[in-house]
């Protein structure tokens, strides 16, 4: 028979939780008009798996023409026409129809799972707004159409 006597011992245990990179992109059209909504959307992974993270908060803005950092609002990670990403519809109000070049960003602030912690990262990206292009392929087209008529109604 073997007899065991009481003992105690007070010990601290560290709990060392995993900290992962990300890696965030960003996506949008290259040339939006002014006015107009456009979609912003782009993917977080984990970096060490490749992994698609859902459920997480990215964070948009622009940068406007003063150098200004001006919220676009937040997109959470989820599931989108079958893959898994962010996506926003956004507007970027400009001040007038010139064309003008913005930097997009996405950020991700970070987060914790169980067991798990998912460190920030960031992305940039590049639109131009500018006014109607449509506008002047019109005039264009009404001008031609007002010559051809015009020649019409010489020649009879």
């Amino acid at each position: 028979m073997v007899i065991y006597n009481p003992s105690e011992k007070t010990t601290i245990i560290h709990v060392v939780t995993p900290e992962v990179d990300t890696n965030l992109t960003i996506s949008a059209p290259s040339n939006v008009v002014a006015g107009e909504n456009f979609i912003i959307e782009g993917v977080l992974t984990r970096v060490d798996t490749s992994v698609a993270l859902s459920g997480e908060t990215i964070a948009l803005s622009y940068i406007d023409v003063n150098l200004n950092k001006v919220s676009l609002g937040t997109a959470t990670t989820g599931t989108f026409e079958g893959a898994v990403k962010y996506q926003k519809t956004v507007n970027i109000p400009v001040p007038n129809p010139d064309d003008e070049d913005y930097v997009l960003m996405a950020e991700f602030a970070g987060s914790e799972r169980a067991g798990l912690a998912l460190r920030p990262t960031s992305s940039i990206g590049n639109i131009n707004i500018g006014a109607n292009l449509n506008i002047p392929v019109i005039l264009a087209g009404i001008t031609a159409l007002s010559v051809f008529l015009m020649i019409i109604g010489l020649k009879k």
